[in-house]
């Protein structure tokens, strides 16, 4: 507890500011205000992660979905006859939407097979056509053009799998978002307990600033400052932790350095920003409530 000369000294020197106060309270040497930064900095860390994560995974998907959205995948039978192939190759472009058409190269098919299938040059190899289409009204007047001449063919429609991966993206930001609200509980009762004991431990100390004129704001405003500037502490150090690990993911992972926008790192630069602003708000609420009950 701070002593009676330390705190009069104090006043003389620095009057009734934030700092004085804060000074005269002790509040800093207090192991509670230490545990306070080691545990910001694991909820920044948290936080950060989560924010850029889910901002992460939303421009992976995006990505991944105007490239499929866009291409259509035609299956023929190996032995298609050429001629056949060819009508089919040139009547598709006709098609409103229909904007690229291509014969996918054996070899290239045989390149897309070779991690699962080890030999894959003896294998009847089906004859693939790619297309770029506009929207989804194309997929109707391929199905109808494929119905006509080749009612064994199969389209490859991408988008029921993009509805099923869209749904799980969705899960997991609102899980990431759920899990940040957590967090932010977590840490307003860290908070609120910490005033709590700072003030109950401080308690003869407050006494004697009230006698020597300090008010119920300037107090709250002491422990205030002395609060946020400890969680500001844990906040940064936690973000700067985060932001060294997301980097080092990035370094050493292309498919992640490919899509590490600018929106990703705004997203864990300023979701840890919700910390001090919210042990702010329950500081003041906290601080002022139990000074008036001392």
């Amino acid at each position: 507890m701070t002593s009676t000369p330390t705190a009069l000294r104090t006043l003389r020197h620095y009057g009734h500011s934030a700092r004085a106060l804060s000074l005269a309270l002790g509040l800093r040497r207090m192991r509670i205000f230490k545990l306070l930064v080691t545990l910001c900095a694991l909820l920044a860390w948290v936080v950060a992660l989560g924010a850029a994560s889910a901002q992460l995974t939303h421009n992976i998907y995006h990505h991944w979905q105007l490239d499929k959205r866009s291409s259509l995948m035609i299956y023929l039978p190996p032995d298609t006859d050429p001629t056949a192939l060819n009508q089919l190759v040139a009547t598709l472009p006709t098609l409103a939407g229909v904007d690229n058409v291509a014969v996918v190269p054996p070899t290239t098919l045989q390149g897309w097979l070779a991690p699962v299938i080890s030999n894959t040059a003896a294998l009847p190899l089906p004859t693939v056509v790619q297309l770029s289409v506009a929207g989804d009204a194309p997929r109707n007047a391929v199905r109808a053009t494929l119905a006509q001449g080749f009612p064994t063919a199969e389209l490859d429609d991408h988008a029921p799998v993009l509805q099923d991966v869209g749904r799980i993206i969705e899960a997991l930001q609102r899980g990431a978002a759920i899990l940040g609200l957590v967090m932010l509980a977590i840490l307003a009762l860290i908070i609120g307990l910490t005033v709590r004991v700072g003030l109950l431990a401080r308690q003869h100390a407050i006494q004697l600033l009230i006698q020597l004129g300090a008010t119920d704001a300037s107090l709250a405003l002491a422990l205030l400052r002395s609060v946020v500037g400890h969680v500001c502490l844990g906040t940064l150090v936690g973000t700067l932790a985060a932001a060294a690990l997301l980097a080092a993911a990035s370094a050493t992972t292309p498919v992640l350095a490919s899509h590490m926008a600018a929106n990703v790192w705004l997203a864990l630069l300023c979701a840890p920003l919700l910390l001090p602003a919210l042990a702010a708000a329950v500081t003041a609420l906290t601080a002022l409530g139990m000074i008036r009950r001392v």
